[in-house]
């Protein structure tokens, strides 16, 4: 197996002698940083097997540092990628698994020309690769002036993540600032557990793609045509052309909320979603019982708390799973109640039923 002496800047010096491959079947362990750079090992790193360290640095002041999870297993407590670099690449693919408690994805600025090729990027695809961050997941470039053609000023080049083709990317949160962007596509899964704050348009989902945000949601403003989101707490004005769930608990919509006749909009019926802005409603709603949870005659469901003005009304509300019972939606865009009722026929055979009672009672008492 091949190693080196890594050579790198003071701010990773604890570091020590590292392969530049761990092959399929062998274990690679260090106490200190794991730095590829092109000053020390020839800029690249190929993990196929299992790799345990303090650290991992994909690029410190340089271009074009490359780490491969293959299939591999990656252990370290700290991951940065693009450290003043520029076209650093981190991959996880074939079934790959990198595990950190916090990961840095770094973007830069220059005074020429802001090439694709400088920036700084993590992939991961395949069926069963994941990028795992127990705590903080940052994607961040600086805030240059600049613009495209004028190099009086520096201009920004941005670092992207992305996630695809059954590739999984789970953190305890997830920052996305400035010009930087993360991109869920086809097959991509995205699960934070906490907060998910992205600035404007830097949040990205595909059709067949898939994003969990345990706490508050920021910078999404789209659920697209084939993408399915589920999140408690939504900071900003929603259109939902795909799939929208806030989840088992209560919910909030911090503005307005539109829905289109291809949306679909899940809510559990112990819990209520509110909306502070207005209502724009089309498409379909679907209302989720728990399993032990069995509706009844006369019950009420909560399902929006409504503070703005409710337009439109939605295609369809998902049928009620028992038997001569419906939906009564006469107060849904108004108090945003549903109440259960009897279905027509069933009121209907209610009615005969009372009838023959009342019939038998005279009968009874004329005999008397």
């Amino acid at each position: 197996m091949r190693s080196c002496l890594l050579i790198i800047s003071a701010a990773f010096a604890a570091c020590s002698v590292q392969a530049l491959e761990v092959p399929v079947g062998t274990t690679n362990h260090s106490e200190g940083y794991l730095v590829i750079s092109p000053y020390s090992n020839d800029n690249q790193l190929l993990v196929q097997g299992t790799l345990e360290a303090t650290g991992l640095v994909v690029g410190d002041n340089c271009y074009d540092s490359v780490a491969i999870v293959a299939g591999g297993a990656v252990s370290v407590n700290k991951v940065y990628v693009g450290s003043s670099s520029r076209g650093c690449e981190l991959l996880v693919h074939n079934g790959g698994v990198l595990t950190a408690s916090a990961f840095s994805l770094y973007g830069d600025a220059t005074q020429g020309v802001a090439y694709p090729t400088l920036r700084n990027s993590v992939t991961v695809t395949g069926a069963g690769s994941l990028l795992n961050i127990t705590d903080q997941l940052t994607v961040w470039s600086p805030d240059a002036p600049g613009e495209p053609g004028q190099f009086e000023e520096p201009r920004e080049i941005p670092a992207y993540l992305r996630v695809s083709s059954g590739g999984e990317v789970r953190a305890g949160s997830l920052s996305v600032t400035n010009g930087s962007w993360v991109s869920v596509e086809s097959g991509g899964t995205l699960t934070v557990e906490s907060d998910l704050n992205a600035s404007e348009d830097n949040l990205y989902l595909h059709s067949g793609s898939s994003l969990t945000v345990g706490g508050t949601l920021s910078g999404l403003d789209v659920v697209g045509d084939g993408c399915m989101v589920e999140a408690g707490h939504v900071i900003g004005n929603l259109l939902v052309n795909g799939y929208f769930s806030m989840g088992s608990e209560d919910g909030v919509v911090d503005g307005d909320l539109m829905l289109t006749d291809e949306g679909t909009l899940d809510i559990r019926a112990a819990s209520t979603l509110t909306v502070t802005g207005d209502m724009t409603l089309d498409g379909q709603l679907n209302v989720i019982f728990e399993e032990f949870e069995i509706p009844e005659y006369g019950d009420f469901v909560q399902l929006f708390e409504i503070q703005g003005s409710v337009s439109g009304a939605f295609d369809s509300v998902t049928p009620l799973a028992v038997d001569g019972l419906e939906w009564d939606t006469s107060e849904l865009y108004t108090t945003g109640t549903l109440q259960v009722i009897p279905e027509p026929s069933t009121l209907a055979l209610m009615g005969l039923s009372a009838g023959l009672v009342v019939m038998y009672r005279r009968a009874t008492a004329h005999r008397s």
